[in-house]
């Protein structure tokens, strides 16, 4: 008999994943879900990290209101090119 342990992932509302987990002969143990549980966390923690950081390297380049580049990005480009 197979045991199935499947765990929505989610980050701020929005479903980005799901975890599935199989173990024979044996239901899951209350350990071994909250171990799942812990992992999911950082790796959530993680991908918003990710997320988070790739948005402050936009935001660093590109102006908000006008969706130009910045000058300093201009510069970067002709000084190392």
């Amino acid at each position: 008999m197979h045991h199935l342990l499947v765990i929505t992932h989610d980050m701020k509302g929005h479903l980005i994943g799901i975890v599935t987990l199989e173990k024979e002969y044996q239901r899951f143990a209350k350990g071994e879900i909250t171990l799942a549980l812990t992992l999911l966390k950082q790796a959530s923690i993680t991908i918003d990290n990710v997320f988070m950081y790739e948005k402050m390297k936009v935001m660093a380049i590109v102006d908000e209101l006008t969706g130009m580049y910045k000058r300093r990005y201009f510069y970067e480009m002709t000084t190392h090119a």
